[in-house]
């Protein structure tokens, strides 16, 4: 299992978005594991054995740090359009991508 947290300001708006991708996680056979997280709680998931960390929009501004916290893994931001859109599957099928030209 693949373990995602995706990064927002405040984790309440990116928990709709997470549902979605992990609906479309599963409806692609995909094991995925999503959480929403306020990114002030980064520091507490430094011991997670994490695969990749979404940054949501409006909080691309700490991608640089969160990026330097974590630096053996993926940090992506998430496409300003599909999180608008509340586009799970546009969105998972991005991480697949990034998951798939690591080799992972």
């Amino acid at each position: 299992m693949k373990k995602i947290y995706m990064f927002c300001t405040q984790g309440a708006s990116s928990s709709l978005i997470v549902k979605r991708m992990q609906e479309a996680a599963n409806k692609l056979g995909l094991d995925y594991e999503i959480t929403a997280a306020e990114y002030a709680q980064a520091d507490y998931l430094l011991d997670e054995n994490l695969d990749m960390i979404l940054i949501a929009p409006q909080a691309r501004i700490i991608h640089d740090a969160i990026a330097k916290k974590f630096p053996d893994i993926p940090v992506v931001n998430v496409d300003m359009m599909a999180y608008g859109m509340v586009n799970g599957e546009k969105i998972i099928k991005d991480v697949k991508k990034v998951f798939d030209e690591a080799g992972k």
